[in-house]
């Protein structure tokens, strides 16, 4: 193609984009990413401020306890109950219990089958003792019933136990001649048995046991802790309510109390019983048994000591209980220490003059006399408060290699064995440089 025939081609034109659609575009990118941050800002917060499983767990807990502590327990008063009334349980019991039947119930039944059982344990620590008590005598089956459980009660407790144990298990109500099928069960002779409740021979202590619980006017099956009733018979608020009645009270637990007074400005010992001068120079630890006749025949040197020498020396008493019966002796002393320091020797001298005559059964009845509450002793007891303190008597008696009793630490001198008033003397003749 010659130069002359070609054409120049057209410069291509460049186009310019629209300040609008621009502009748009720049507000979308700027409108998403603030749609972003704020989705995120509020993602956070809303996680920030969802309560835990935790926080919410706390929160049910406290409420609870509040719950709890709002409680104010309403009590009956309970009128002196029947002499013929059958019971489960030991004689000193912290708690009494009574349950009004009347051989009818479901509520009744389920209540002897499956809540008593969760009580047990209750009953066997000395913790709790409860009485049964016939309450109807106007439907025909309650009193004929009543009147069988009676006649069981007349050979002993133990076959009125044994006799429910066999009743329960059975659909009530039961006819007459269930009642003679419950005896066949349990080896009862069913003759006597029979005569005995068609002829009505308990007929006074039945009806005395229904006046007593009509006297209460609380419905029936009803149980009653410690003057607290309980219609819905619910095991789980019964086993709560125990445990509350028997927990350490303030200032009745001695830790918190004296915690309370400011220890450092007022030191008490709370598990050292001691006499004498605390400024003296020679102090003397007593390690013993309150079980352990050698232990008793070294008093009078003791008595000796703190007569004559109360001035010039520190008199402290550990526990060395060799055996389990003056393991809870020993609980006992330091039971006793937690009501009145100064009640406490008077309680040692006791035990030591009653020895051989004190078990877990009598021993809280017997303190009334020594100006101490049986009914703290008692708490104390079942509750074992102060088993750790006398472990730890042990502990020191083992770190010093003291092993048996009684040994009478007057220094660094640790004398082994029953020691004299003229000993004493002599000792501390030497001791005190007279």
């Amino acid at each position: 193609m010659s130069k002359k025939n070609q054409k120049k081609s057209a410069p291509k034109k460049t186009q310019k984009k629209s300040p609008v659609k621009s502009n748009l575009l720049w507000l979308e990118i700027i409108l998403a990413l603030l749609i972003f941050v704020a989705g995120v800002i509020f993602v956070n917060e809303t996680t920030k401020n969802q309560p835990t499983d935790e926080k919410i767990s706390k929160e049910i807990t406290e409420k609870k306890l509040a719950e709890k502590e709002e409680i104010a327990f309403t009590r009956i008063e309970i009128p002196t109950a029947p002499t013929s009334l059958p019971r489960l349980g030991k004689d000193g019991a912290l708690l009494t219990a009574y349950f009004l039947a009347d051989y009818q119930s479901e509520a009744e039944q389920k209540f002897y089958l499956e809540t008593l059982p969760k009580l047990r344990k209750y009953i066997d620590d000395g913790t709790l003792k409860i009485y049964w008590v016939n309450s109807d005598t106007e439907d025909k089956l309650s009193y004929q019933s009543a009147m069988a459980t009676k006649c069981t009660q007349r050979y002993s407790d133990e076959f009125f136990w044994k006799y429910l144990d066999a009743f329960y298990t059975r659909t009530l109500p039961l006819e007459y001649k269930d009642l003679l099928s419950v005896t066949r069960d349990i080896a009862l002779n069913e003759y006597f048995f029979a005569r005995c409740v068609t002829r009505d021979i308990y007929d006074a202590e039945v009806r005395a046991e229904a006046e007593f619980a009509q006297s209460l006017g609380v419905a029936t099956p009803s149980f009653i802790l410690d003057g607290i009733v309980f219609t819905d018979l619910d095991a789980e608020q019964i086993l709560w309510t125990i445990a509350e009645l028997t927990k350490p009270e303030n200032p009745t637990d001695l830790e918190d109390y004296l915690e309370s007074e400011n220890t450092a400005t007022t030191p008490k010992l709370l598990h050292e019983p001691a006499w004498g001068n605390p400024s003296a120079e020679i102090q003397i630890v007593e390690f013993c048994d309150f079980g352990a006749e050698a232990c008793r025949d070294l008093q009078p040197a003791i008595a000796h000591l703190k007569e004559k020498y109360s001035d010039q020396v520190y008199f402290k008493f550990y526990n060395l209980p060799l055996s389990a019966e003056s393991e809870i002796l020993a609980e006992s002393a330091e039971c006793a220490q937690e009501q009145n320091p100064e009640v406490f020797w008077n309680y040692y001298n006791w035990l030591f003059v009653n020895q051989g005559k004190v078990n877990l059964e009598n021993l809280a009845k017997s303190v009334l006399g020594l100006g101490l509450q049986p009914r703290a002793m008692e708490l104390c007891l079942t509750k074992k408060r102060y088993a750790g303190e006398v472990a730890d008597d042990l502990a020191v008696a083992k770190r010093l290699k003291i092993d048996s009793v009684p040994t009478l630490c007057i220094d660094t001198d640790c004398l082994k064995g029953t020691l004299t008033p003229d000993d004493i003397d002599r000792i501390l003749k030497l001791k005190l440089g007279n």
